[in-house]
């Protein structure tokens, strides 16, 4: 299974509102990399909360890592991102898996057609 082995947006304290706003967080798949990636994998969940892609880049283009980031490295992210979620949705099609598989294509057509 791979539930959890991915970004996933978590509860974290609100202010005194009481209310608890999610933030993105990850215990897993710690790896070197692009700073910008993490950015890109917040794109895929925003997507699989029911956000639409344009939405999504518009929130992680407020990551200062995001914005210097190569327009062909990230388009190569979103269809390796696709690629991945699909494998894992076809070989575990829970709901959660093919929501992310599903927002991971969206995102990468929303890329190639933009």
């Amino acid at each position: 299974m791979h539930r959890g082995a991915a970004y996933r947006l978590t509860p974290a304290p609100g202010p005194s509102t009481g209310r608890s706003p999610s933030c993105p967080s990850s215990p897993t798949w710690a790896t070197r990399g692009a700073a910008w990636l993490d950015a890109g994998h917040w794109v895929i969940w925003l997507g699989a909360a029911g956000h639409a892609s344009a939405s999504a880049e518009r929130w992680a283009a407020g990551i200062p890592s995001r914005r210097t980031a190569p327009a062909e490295g990230v388009t190569a992210f979103a269809a390796a991102s696709a690629n991945v979620w699909s494998e894992i949705g076809n070989a575990d099609p829970d709901p959660w898996t093919v929501r992310l598989a599903t927002a991971a294509t969206a995102w990468h057509a929303h890329r190639r057609t933009g």
